[in-house]
This record gives C-alpha cells, structure tokens and sequence, in this order.
C-alpha cells in the first residue's frame, strides 16, 4: 500500500512567537489535492491536547541512543553526567539573558521617563512595547522548555514499556508486583549492583581510618608521611568510589520507578478505554485519576529508594563484623540492640499503612467532590453552589488532614526510631566495652563512631522508605483491584489491505453477567480499511449489516451477576429489583435501510444503542452481528479539546471532497464561516465553546465522514432548530439521492415524530419492551391494549408527518439563507483547493500554563513558613534544631574528652571525672554525661518533627482552602480556557505533595542550617584556607545548577496536565473511542504526551545527578584535604589522636550530609515548586461582587436593554444591542436558528460573563449593581435548568438537594410532578444510587431530573435552555402543563428548538446575529411573515398545527 507523508506545521505560542516547526508523519495513502493540515503545540503547557499523530518532543536524543566512537568518554560522561552540562549552560544563560533585558528595560524606561514632562504621559502600552523590543533585540528565549531537553531513552519510551507490560502481566497471569519486578528489572539490578559497591567503600572508609589512627596514636609528633600515604590514598579512592556507585545507584534506581509509572499509567490509560459495563461499576473518575496522579507515583517514590531494603540490613552486617573485629565482641551488643529495633519499625509500618488506607478513601471522596464540581461547574455557579462546596470540600479536607496528621505522628514515631538506634546502638557498645574492662582510645572509639555513623544515613533512608513502602504497598492493591477489573476483548489488529471479508460470528468476552456478545470486525482498529476505497466493503450481499436476535440488555444493579439466573428470572422488561431490562429486541438492516426507535423518556432506546457498541449487559441468548464499521454519535455529544477538522476527522486521513460534503450536509459550513479560524478554530473541553446544536453537528459530522457500514445516532437531532433539523435529515436520512450514508446501516434514536413517515423501519419501545416494529403505514393501523404503549403509539400516530413529495419540491425551491447555505458548487471546489487558506493559523483558545522561571524565589520559601505558623513557627523549628545539634555535636566533644582521659582525670561542669585507667567504676560518669547528650538530642528531634507536622497540616489546610475558594470565584471564561487536566494536577499532584513530601524533606532540608563548614574552622581555625576553595567551587556548582533545576522540576510537573487532560477524556468518551476502533490511535497519542514527561523527568534526575556527583566529591577533596594535612604537618602541629581523629570523623561526615543534604535539597526545592503552582492558582482572576447585598426582589419583571456582550475580548459579539421587556408572570419562548444567540441570553442574565454594554433590570433594578449571590441561586429568586443536564454522584436525595435543605416529601413531590416517581416507589427511591454524570439514566430522565431540582428552589423566574429537548414531545407536553399550572405567578423563560413547545406562550422572542429580530405575542409575529414566519414554514407539515396553537393561544389571552 502506497504511503504519503503528511505535514504538520506546528505554531509555537512563545512570547515572541518562535518560527514554525515541521513534523513530517507517515500516513495512508492521500488524495493529491490534499493539503497540509495546521495543528498547535503549547509545549506541555497543559493547554491544548490536539488530536495528532505524533507530539513527539523535538529536543536532541538521549545520549545512550546514539552510538559513540569513543566509549571511555561515554561512559565517563554517563557516570560523571556531563551530557547535562548543555542544558544547564542554557538554562543559565536564559537566566543571564533574562536579567540583562531586565536591566535594559529600567534603563530604557528610565530614559523614557526623563524625557517627558508628566509620568502619566508613560503608559502600560509603552512598557509592553519596550519589552517586546528588548526581547527581539535579544533574540533569546525567555523560558527553559520541553524542546531544550533531551527526548525520553528509547528503552523507557512509554510504547516500549506498555507492550512489555501487557505480555508480562499476562505471562504472570495477571499479578501485579511480578510485573513490575520484569519491567524495572533491566535497570533496577544494575542499581543494586552499584548499591553493593557503594556498601563496600562505605564500610572500606572506618577500616582505613582506624589503620591512620592506629598510626598517629603511635607516632605523636612524628614523620608518618610515607607510612600514611597509602591509607590517606586507599580513604581518596573508597570516598570516590562510593561517590560515584552511589550516584549511579540513585539515577537507575530513579529510572527503574519512572519504568513502573508510565507502564502503570499507560495500563491504566489502556484499561479506561476497555472497561466493560461490569468492569466500571462503581468506579468514579476520582478514585480513577488518584490512581493516575498519586498511587503510580508512590510506586515511583517507593522504587527509587527500595534498594535500601537488602542493603541497610547488609550494612549492619559488615558493620558488626568490623565492630568485633577492630575493638572487640563486645561491639556485638550495639548490633543487637540495633536489630531489637526492627520489630518495633515493623509495628509502626503496619500502623501507617492501616491509617494510610484509611486516608486514602478519603482523598478518593475529595477528589470525585473536587471533580463533579469542575465538570459541572456551570451548574455550580448557575446555582450558586460556590460556598455550599467549599463548606462540603473543607469538611473532607478536614477528614482528610486529620488521618494525615495521625499519619505523619506515626511517620515521627519512624524518625525518632532512625535517630535514636544508632544512638542507643553506640550507648550500649559503648558500655559494654568499658564494663568488660578495656579502656576507651581514641582509635577504637572513632572508629565504631565512624561505623555507626556510617549506617545513620542508610536507616535514615530506610526510615523514610518505611512509610514509602507503606503508601506503596497501598497504592499497588489499589491498583492491582482496577486492574482485575473485566474489560472487552482487545480485538486483533487485522492487515491494512483486508478491506473486508465474508460475514461470520465471533464470540467477545462477557460483559458483566457472562454473557457473550456476537460481532463481526471487518477491518484493523485503526478503521483505514474502507475509507480510501469509498466503499464499505466489497460484500455482494449487504442485506444484513446489523443483525440482533432475541435481544435482553441490562443496566443497572445487576451487572457484576456471574449467573445467566437472572436472566431468567421473569419476563417482564422495564425496572425491577436487578435494575433496569429492555427485552424482545429484535431487527436485521442492510445497506441503506434506516431504523428509527422512539419512545418515552426513560424507555430503553439509549440501552438498545449502548448494547450493540457493549457498553451494556447483554443476556448469554442474545446474538448481536455487525458487519464492516460502526458510527456512533452519543446523546451527550464528545467533543475533544481541538479544532472543528480535528474532532470531524477523529484520526481519520483528510479527504477535501467527502469533508467539505459532510460539512454541507450536516449543515456546518455558516458556523464555520463564523469562527475566528474557520474549521482551524480551537474547541473548548467538552464543547464548551459551542452552542448546544454545533456540538451535535460536529458529532453527527464525525460519524458521517468515517463512512461507517453501520450508523448509530442516539438523538442527535434534539439540540436543533426547526430549519436546521428538516434539511440535516433530508441530507443524511433520507436515502433518495444521498451518497453519504447510502450504504450504511442506520439506527436513528429520536422524538421527531414528523419524520417517521420518511424511515424503512421503526421501533416503539416503552418501559424496556417492543410496542411495535414496523413500517409507518403499519403503525398507523396499529392497536394495542396496554395504557403506557397506547399513549405512546397514539402520541406518534397523531403527529403530523412530513410530505414526501413536498419534501423534494422543497427542495428544488429551496434558497440558501445567510444562517444554512447550501455552498454551491465553485464555492466547494474552492474550498477543497484552498481550504482555509485566509485562516491558516490555529485560533489558540486554551490558556498557556504559565509557572515561574529560574532559581524558586525567596516568597516560595517563606510562603510555607508563614502559613504554617509564620514567627513562631519558624522560630520553634529553628530552637528545635539549634538545640539538637547542639547536643550532636556536644556528644562527639565529649567522646573526645572521654578518650584522651586514660591517664589524666578531667573537669566538666565543676564536677571531676576520674581517669579510665582506674577502672569499670570510672566509666559510670562518662557513660552517663553521653547518654544525657544523646537524649537531649533525641528529644529535641523528635518535638522538631512533631512541630513541622504540626505546622504543615496548617498550611496544607490554608493553601488548599484559598485555591479552591479562588478557583470556584474564577469567571467562568477561565474555565473555558484552563484544561481540565490542568485544574486536576493541582487538586491532586500537587495537593500530594503539600500534604505528604514536603513533610517528608522538610526535617532533612533543615541540615543546611547548622551542619556544614563551621565545624571544621571552629575546630580547627587553620583549615579555613583549605575550605575556602571548595566552599566557593560549592556555591558555584550548586548556584549554576539552581538556575535550571527548578525549571526543570516545573516542566515535569506541567507536563503531567496533558495527561490528566487524556485520562478526562478517555473516561469520558471511552464508548465513543471504541466505537469508532480509535484506541490504538488514542493510545500513541496518549503516549506521546508521556514520553514528553518521561523526557522531563529523566532530564530533571540527571540534573540532581549531576549535582549530587560533583558535590559529593568536593566533599571528597575535603576528607582528603584534611587527612593529608594531618600527615604531612603531624609534627608541627602536635594534635592529640583524639582531635585529629574528630576532624577526619567530621571531614568524612561532612561529605555523607552533603551528599544527603543535595539529594533532599534538590528533591525540596522542586517539591516547593507545588507551592508555586498552588498560589498562583489563588491568583486567579475573581467574579466581582460576589457577596449578597441586602436588598429584596420580588423578581418578576425582566428587562434587556441594549445589552451587548461577548464572550473574550477578541471575539465577534454574541450579543448585539439585544432589547425586550417580559412582565410578571409571562411566559415568554425564545427561539431562533443555531448559533443565533440563545443561550447567550441565559450567560448574560445570570452574569457568567459580564456585559460590555447596556443594562439587565429585574423588577427596575440592574443585576449588575448587585452581588452574585442574589442572583443566582437564591431561594425564591432567579433559577434556571441548563443546556446540559448535569447530576452529581451519590444517592437521588443528594443528587437532587445536595446540601439537605428540603425534606423527603419535597423531593417525592418534585419527583413526582416530572414522572420520575414511578408506581410503588417511595421513600427508598432517594437511596437509590446515581452514577457520576447520571450515567445510569438517560439525557431525557436527567433533564427531568434537573427540572425536579429547579422546582425545589421555587423560582419567581425561571429560565429553562432547551430543558426539554431531550424527552419525546407526549412527556413535553405534560412537562408545559406543569409548568402552566405550578409556575403560575413565576416568569418563564424558555429558550426551545421545538416550536410547539412554546407557540402557546404570551411572547416570542426571535434572536438573529445576537439581536431581537422580533417580539410579540406568536399569533402577531406570524401575521409579520418575518424570521418566526419562516421557522414556523420550516416545520413542513407540522407548520398548520403551530399555527393553529398559536391562534388559540391568542384567543384565550384575549378571553383572560
């Protein structure tokens, strides 16, 4: 097959914008007329997930992936990590550049300012125009991005890793750990080999010490030079040697946890998009994206340090033997008493985890609260939920902090434990030493001194890994459970020039109630095969291309039944105890043939739909045959955060003809015409940025450009005007002269009853059985019995049916309108030769992430501090620590006296201690005054961490408090122009980290203050000019690293929006994803935004590296420094063994603390960048007025005058000079053709957005003079039911009051007055169970729902947007009467598509282009023949009997 390459030209939104990139993709083959399609690209910045074949970062390769001539100097620059010395010299000179511009900005303005005669002359124009010149005159970029570093190895690329997943998760018949174990293994076992090397020289380095002191203790004053070189030397190499294993270790460990996560994430990914109907029962998106942001990283964090785990035990091992064998056995007491610890560790381990499990449900509830309110934060803000969330998120968060707080008490216990075995360990051998008669030399003593210290850091380590292990422990059952969860069969990827082939059954797997669904698959899941050929297969017989038998779908309580018993259990469809069964399903259609179902609300249709793409339970007896592709365009349309040709296409090649025939047949050529970038223009999350009829088109246009064999539309239509719905029909549906769908199979859900003369074939299903199946004429003659189905049937049989005959004269008169133009044909050819071409640039919608640049600045640091405690807090950690290591080092002073008094007593305190030599009894009081030391320290520790705890639970609960209160008050354009993604990193990762690792650093990090150079020029003032070199080659290295290390932290930490962002969607829009066969393609495309954050992850680890090798052998050159001054000037300066042997034991210890210091310096300061993000969340831009001001409305009368609004400051008006005037207690309809406005009014009124112009007045007062909370949400005020239904997770009571402020006779008589309360219910109706979304009803029954919500809050105006568009026209009209008889002093708004929803209101108003075409009583517009004139007509048929409403309409106004 021949293949073409495809071009994608990448805009870059830097500031000053960077030339264009060019990626060149290899697809299928391509018309020769094909053009080069534009897509974006925000760098990782969160803000656009643009659907595209590749986003692979563009920065140099990985140096391990390109082949190297000169192997010593690769390897020297692996373990030395000098490939990063190019990305840190950027980030430097970036920081440089950065500072300069700075600095020739002030100069300039200040030249600027001296030059004008008032300083108001100056204004912000001009300082942004100077700056754009600095910038450009500089040529320089002004930030470090993803494209500086180096792409992700090829060995860790997430493809790499899912594939090696999946076969070793099946190898290991399905277990977790094993898997891990296999896919970190290739670097995990090299780790553990330059574990044990450093183990070695680590335990090498006391040896050599001891054989030096050894030397000096029997040399005093002497010449030792040449018999001491050799140790000096052997203690140079072992230091070097751990140095450099010791780095090694941390990188491969490191790279070993980033293996697991993106295998684990990528595995999660993959099983959200094959979840079966059982496998996501109960699961929310909340517990979902907690595995995705936290547990897979807890792995991660639990992975980089679990060598520890065989290596501390084995460090006390040679330890212990070192111990018995340089002072003696009595070493031995130490060790055990070290290893007496273990079970107590074991204990408080158990105790974290039991706590650790607890929190984690919690945060599972924060999260899914967190995530209902941000996807349905319009119906937040419409209602006025805003201080109800913060109240009902505070109250988990509280929860939360409180298991939090219990946790890292337990968490100190561990501290405490690491501090005070060594210390106890020394104590005891200490003691037993002496008590067995021996006196304590210096040699001896510095040596098990410097042996214990050389296992504090690795129980120090181990310590923190304890409770890491604990979380990690948790995470991976959690994990582990999702991933036993049952999904679909993956289906084999079939060869790409097998277009088709012969019918035939294939068996899937159960879905929930093991039962099997039979499918046909015709073509690989990339869904190229047919699309080039034009044909949907090459089959002679196409008669039956959707074939269902004996059909008995399920949803509901019973999908998780493993017995076909229930199955069996009655005949009976509709609801029961088990939950919700549509049964007797039966239809074969073929090519061309459309089926239409219709029914009530609440009927079964959306269930018929879902069970032949498995998104239900299907009874075992059930066949279901599918031949070729299948189409499918869902109730609730899924629109991808890209552009209109983005979301059109699906993945999908270019094809100009057949694109530009659906653009015109779905009637989508004005909307684009209208957009800023024509089909290039970004769509919001979710459609946000689209009316309610542009997102079904868009939908509709999806399923119609894949040329499926099979067709599925679930009530697409509802969201459409008259006009718009008449000619969408007649371009797609009806077969006549229509080449689209021609040979498809289609299954059309609808309640536009008026077309159901022009189908093959229709359905009637009502309470989950077949009413009746058959062609329209037969329908008309039909009869039945039963009362639900004879109201149903006689419902359609009375709808008035559109005129074939006057359908085609229509059309033949038809002239296109300035809303819906049929292009003619130069205009088509034109586009297809030029598409776009004045709009070749994307619009750019979503927002760019922004993050600080360079060094974390000074207000990061403090911001932590001052939230926690701020003074008091500081200063209580601050004494903590002082105080500790003013006990530490009080010990070692004291040992030194210890072993010099052998001979000679000693003074301390006034009180004399006798000489060692005197015997056990003299040993008391030594052992007694470094005891107190040690436990003073102990203390001191212990109430420091209990401290930070303390403050760091107050800060967590401050700063997360303050952003989610911020981020609730934002306009709603932010959340129009924020990723989703974006919003979950912070409520999320970030929130983790403020709760969890800060913490956990926060003690470490405090060792900068007091533990470094002092102590050696103190001690020994003569080492200041040996310390001054390496202090100042210190300050540099870690000074140049910092320039780039925080910036290489925050592109890690945004890069991980995108894939919140994928993961939304992929829940959202799994069944839509499968349909159309589109996992592999949304599985690379997932994948590329991984390798994005595997790229910066493993940069920002190399760069730690990078740091912590260099300083680490500075430390080095310390050691060495100090012990070959003590050789070489040994009888010049006289320094007794014991203070020799203090400063090489500080020397030595000083490079340990310095290597621990950077490790968690490096690890805090990037973890501080959450903080960064975090308060810059709580900088958001804020609703203004938002507080009530007192002032009562009867709120009857509304009023528009000459309003003008649009919804950001670059785009056209929505509404121009809009003007009408509804009184009390009118009802007023609104409506008007797609994009006209409509819903525009509703934003306007509740003040969404703010209007730039004219006024809104409720009862003579403007609704801009008063706060938010007055209007909206206000009981007895204003209240609307919005475009879109949207329920809340959790029982019905909450779902419809979720802050309990109604009583369950309330909501029974609200259930009731919508039908949703059916025979025999009752109370225990509000208990029953609704799925995130209400995914368990259908869009009719949420907005039945909804509209029962709304009434609870007994509104004196009510706007309902389209509230009715989803249910069959019989439940409508009993909705109006309602409406009519409850809401009768309440002034109705109701903006409809369906015109005899509202021809008997008291006014119409019409809206065209953002204006008020007309206003007036219905039976008065129509005598205008204006636009409403013309959307009556539209209606065909149907258009005598609106008529005929209106007019009665009229007359009883006038009878009134």
């Amino acid at each position: 097959m021949k293949e073409t390459e495809l071009t994608l030209t990448i805009a870059s939104h830097t500031n000053p914008p960077a030339p264009h990139r060019t990626i060149t993709m290899t697809t299928g083959p391509l018309h020769e007329n094909d053009a080069a399609a534009t897509i974006t690209d925000n760098h990782i910045n969160g803000g656009t997930s643009h659907f595209s074949g590749s986003s692979t970062p563009e920065g140099p390769p990985w140096p391990t992936d390109i082949p190297s001539t000169n192997r010593i100097a690769s390897t020297l620059s692996q373990w030395t990590y000098s490939y990063m010395n190019p990305i840190l010299k950027r980030g430097a000179a970036i920081q440089r550049s950065q500072r300069k511009n700075r600095h020739r900005l002030s100069s300039s303005l200040a030249r600027r300012f001296s030059q004008i005669s008032h300083p108001s002359d100056v204004d912000d124009d001009d300082i942004d125009h100077e700056e754009r010149q600095q910038q450009h005159g500089e040529n320089t970029p002004t930030e470090l991005t993803i494209t500086d570093l180096y792409r992700a190895p090829l060995p860790l690329q997430a493809s790499q890793l899912q594939h090696q997943f999946q076969l070793t998760y099946e190898r290991e018949h399905h277990k977790l750990l094993p898997t891990l174990w296999k896919v970190a293994s290739p670097t995990f076992l090299p780790a553990g080999l330059c574990q044990l090397l450093s183990v070695f020289c680590q335990v090498a380095v006391p040896l050599f010490v001891w054989r030096l002191l050894r030397l000096l203790e029997d040399h005093p004053n002497e010449k030792i030079f040449t018999m001491a070189i050799p140790y000096v030397l052997l203690i140079l190499a072992a230091d070097v040697g751990n140095a450099l294993a010791m780095n090694r270790q941390r990188y491969l460990a490191n790279a070993s946890g980033v293996a697991i996560r993106v295998a684990v994430m990528s595995a999660i990914y993959d099983r959200v998009l094959r979840l079966s109907p059982s496998g996501k029962k109960g699961l929310t998106t909340g517990s979902v994206t907690n595995f995705f942001a936290i547990d897979a990283q807890k792995l991660f964090e639990v992975t980089a340090e679990g060598h520890l785990l065989w290596s501390a035990p084995l460090s006390m091992m040679l330890v212990a033997i070192l111990l018995m064998v340089i002072v003696g056995p009595s070493m031995a007491v130490g060790i055990v008493l070290l290893l007496l610890f273990a079970p107590m560790v074991q204990r408080i381990s158990n105790r974290m985890m039991e706590i650790r499990k607890e929190r984690v449900k919690v945060t599972d509830r924060r999260v899914e609260i967190v995530n209902a309110m941000l996807q349905g934060i319009k119906v937040t803000k419409l209602n006025n939920y805003e201080e109800r969330y913060i109240a009902k998120i505070g109250k988990v968060r509280d929860e939360e902090l409180g298991l939090l707080r219990r946790e890292l008490y337990v968490w100190s216990m561990v501290m405490a434990v690491q501090f005070i075995s060594p210390v106890v360990a020394s104590i005891g051998a200490f003691a037993a030493y002496v008590f067995a008669g021996n006196v304590l030399t210096t040699a001896d003593a510095f040596t098990a001194l410097l042996l214990f210290n050389g296992l504090r850091f690795p129980i120090n380590y181990a310590s923190r890994l304890i409770g890491k292990m604990a979380q990690a422990r948790e995470s991976a059952r959690r994990i582990s459970e999702f991933m036993h969860r049952e999904t679909m069969e993956r289906r084999k990827e079939e060869e790409e020039d097998k277009v088709s082939r012969p019918l035939s059954v294939v068996q899937r797997p159960p879905t929930g109630n093991g039962n099997h669904v039979l499918a046909n698959i015709t073509e690989d899941e990339s869904g190229r095969g047919s699309l080039y050929d034009g044909m949907p297969c090459n089959d002679t017989d196409r008669s039956n291309l959707l074939v269902i038998k004996n059909g008995i779908f399920r949803i509901g309580n019973n999908d998780n039944t493993t017995s076909s018993q229930p199955w069996e259990n009655g005949t009976t469809p509709g609801e029961d105890p088990t939950g919700f069964t549509v049964r007797g399903i039966d239809l074969s259609l073929g090519a061309g043939e459309v089926l239409a179902i219709v029914g009530p609300v609440g009927s079964g249709k959306t269930t018929i739909i879902n069970a032949i793409i498995g998104e239900v339970a299907v009874s075992p007896q059930t066949t279901i045959q599918t031949r070729g592709k299948v189409g499918y365009a869902s109730q609730v349309a899924f629109i991808l955060n890209a552009t209109v040709r983005d979301n059109i296409l699906f993945g999908n090649p270019y094809d100009p003809e057949r694109y530009n025939q659906v653009l015109d047949d779905c009637c989508l050529r004005a909307d684009i015409d209208l957009l800023s970038a024509g089909d290039r223009t970004e769509i919001g999350e979710r459609g946000v940025t689209l009316s309610g009829g542009q997102k079904q088109r868009v939908s509709l246009a999806r399923v119609v450009y894949s040329n499926p064999d099979v067709a599925l539309f679930d009530d697409p239509l509802s969201a459409l005007d008259a006009g718009t719905n008449r000619r969408v029909f007649d371009r797609l549906f009806q077969q006549s002269g229509n080449g689209l769908l021609s040979h498809a199979a289609v299954v059309l859900v609808t309640h536009a009853s008026y077309f159901l003369n022009r189908v093959d074939q229709i359905m009637v299903v009502v309470d989950g059985g077949v009413s009746f199946s058959g062609t329209w004429n037969e329908l008309t003659k039909f009869r039945t019995d039963d009362p639900k189905s004879k109201l149903a049937i006689e419902s359609l049989q009375n709808a008035v049916q559109e005129d074939r005959g006057a359908v085609q004269e229509d059309k033949a008169k038809f002239v296109p309108s300035s809303d819906h133009s049929v292009i003619q044909n130069t205009e088509i050819d034109k586009f297809q030769r030029e598409p776009n071409v004045h709009r070749s640039v994307t619009e750019a919608l979503m927002s760019r992430e922004s993050r600080q640049h360079g060094k974390t600045r000074l207000w990061t640091w403090t911001i932590w501090f001052r939230e926690a405690g701020g003074v008091v807090f500081t200063g209580g950690v601050l004494s903590f620590f002082s105080l500790e290591k003013l006990f530490y080092f009080a010990t070692e002073w004291w040992m030194t006296r210890w072993t010099n008094a052998v001979d000679t007593s000693i003074t301390f305190l006034g009180i004399e201690f006798p000489p060692q030599s005197d015997g056990v009894h003299a040993q008391h009081g030594y052992l007694i005054v470094y005891a107190i030391f040690m436990l003073l320290g102990f203390i001191c520790a212990f109430f420091r961490t209990i401290w930070i705890v303390y403050g760091g639970v107050k800060c967590s609960r401050n700063l997360y408090s303050t952003m989610t209160s911020c981020v609730l008050h934002a306009p709603m354009v932010y959340f129009e122009t924020t990723p989703m993604g974006r919003l979950l990193n912070r409520f999320t990762y970030d929130a983790e980290i403020l709760d969890v690792t800060l913490y956990e650093y926060a003690p470490y990090f405090s060792e900068l203050v007091l533990n470094g150079h002092h102590r050696h020029c103190s001690h020994s003032p003569w080492m200041i000019l040996a310390m001054i070199p390496v202090t100042l080659s210190y300050w540099m290295i870690q000074l140049h690293y910092r320039q780039s290390g925080a910036d290489l932290q925050r592109i890690d930490a945004l890069s991980r929006s995108p894939l919140q962002a994928m993961l939304a969607e992929g829940i959202e829009g799994s069944a839509t994803i499968r349909s159309f066969r589109k996992e592999e393609t949304f599985t690379r495309r997932f994948q590329s935004f991984v390798n994005r954050n595997i790229s910066a992850q493993l940069n920002f680890i190399s760069a730690q590296r990078w740091l912590g090798i260099r300083i680490e052998l500075l430390g080095v050159t310390n050691v060495f420094i100090a012990s070959l001054l003590v050789i070489v000037f040994n009888e010049i300066l006289g320094l007794s063994a014991g203070l020799v042997a203090l400063l090489i034991r500080w020397s030595s210890s000083l490079t340990v603390s310095l290597s621990f210091f950077m490790d968690n310096a490096a690890e805090t300061e990037g973890a501080i960048t959450a903080i960064e993000r975090i308060k810059m969340m709580s900088e958001t831009p804020q609703e203004q007025n938002f507080e009530k001001k007192k002032m009562c409305l009867l709120i009857r009368e509304l009023e528009f005058r000459d309003v003008q609004m649009r919804y950001r400051s670059l785009l056209p008006l929505a509404l121009d000079g809009l003007s009408f005037r509804v009184e009390a207690g009118k009802h007023c309809g609104v409506v008007g053709r797609t994009g006209a406005g409509k819903s525009s009014l509703s934003v306007a009124m509740f003040r969404l957005v703010e209007i730039e112009a004219g006024a809104i007045l409720v009862d003579g007062v403007d609704l801009s003079t008063l706060g938010l909370s007055d209007v909206r949400g206000r009981p007895n005020g204003i209240a609307i039911i919005p475009q879109d239904p949207v329920l809340f997770a959790g029982t019905m009571r909450e779902c419809l009051d979720p802050f309990n402020t109604c009583t369950d006779e309330k909501l029974l008589e609200a259930l009731l007055s919508v039908r949703m309360l059916g025979p025999g219910k009752g109370k225990e109706f509000l208990d029953t169970y609704v799925e995130e979304g209400g995914a368990n009803y259908s869009v009719g029954e949420r907005s039945l729902l909804v509209l029962a919500r709304a009434m609870l809050a007994q509104p004196k105006l009510l706007v309902m947007d389209e509230a009715t568009a989803n249910i069959d026209g019989e439940t409508d009209n009993f909705i109006q009467k309602m409406l009519r008889t409850r809401f009768v002093e309440t002034t109705l708004i109701t903006i409809a598509h369906r015109l005899d929803t509202i021809m008997d209101y008291d006014v119409v108003l019409v809206m065209s282009e953002g204006k008020a075409a007309e206003f007036g009583p219905p039976a008065q517009l129509l005598e205008l023949n204006g636009v409403f004139s013309e959307l009556v007509n539209a209606a065909g048929e149907g258009a005598a009997a609106l008529i005929a409403m209106a007019k009665k309409a009229d007359k009883r106004s006038e009878g009134s």
